[in-house]
């Protein structure tokens, strides 16, 4: 009777929370570049990418990349948030599965699953770094979801041509984003009305 109570609550552990598997796949610390990935920059700079396969939450598995003292989501969340709003780019489920859902501020603050964060500008900030390999797919898998607007009749826009992520820094009512433009790695920086529907990264605590 013990042992059947054990293994119910060890199940409902694992339908309740994220687990990583730590199965690193590329690391270098003379070179960014995994195994895997495109040859070698001149850059003389070092800097260390590993790339650990997968954290698995609620039916969904994430690859993640880490970037020296840094741990980041290799995908866009396509999670229900415990706030706010969402919605699958066009209205179509099909394309959350394909791109992670679009969220408004408020929801992307509360999605990302516990031990993890929403990044904060400074985290963006750290990860500029890396601009030049955020479009290998090995790496951070920059995925162009688009964006939703806030005014329905406007409706979603840029989808396989950019790519959107909040960040939890506030302004009032305004909330700072990051943005790639599809051939372009540099993370762009603005602010915007939090209404307005963008991707999730999340980043570890």
């Amino acid at each position: 009777m013990k042992a059947t109570i054990t293994i119910s609550l060890l199940f409902a552990l694992l339908l309740s929370a994220c687990y990583l598997d730590i199965y690193e796949i590329g690391n270098s610390s003379s070179s960014y570049y995994s195994s895997d990935s495109l040859s070698s920059p001149s850059s003389s700079s070092s800097r260390k990418i590993e790339l650990l396969d997968s954290l698995h939450c609620d039916g969904q598995s994430y690859k993640i990349v880490e970037m020296d003292t840094q741990t980041w989501m290799a995908q866009n969340i396509n999670e229900i948030p415990k706030a706010g709003n969402y919605w699958c780019y066009g209205g179509f489920e099909e394309n959350c599965d394909i791109y992670g859902k679009l969220y408004d501020w408020e929801a992307a603050m509360s999605v990302c699953p516990d031990g993890w964060k929403l990044p904060s500008k400074e985290d963006f900030e750290n990860l500029s770094k890396y601009e030049d390999v955020l479009n290998a797919t090995s790496v951070w898998h920059t995925i162009y979801a688009g964006l939703k607007y806030e005014e329905e009749d406007r409706g979603y826009d840029f989808r396989e041509k950019e790519g959107y992520w909040w960040s939890s820094t506030e302004s009032g009512k305004f909330a700072h984003y990051r943005q790639i433009i599809k051939g372009d790695s540099r993370l762009r920086s603005y602010d915007v009305f939090k209404t307005r529907g963008f991707s999730v990264r999340c980043i570890k605590k």
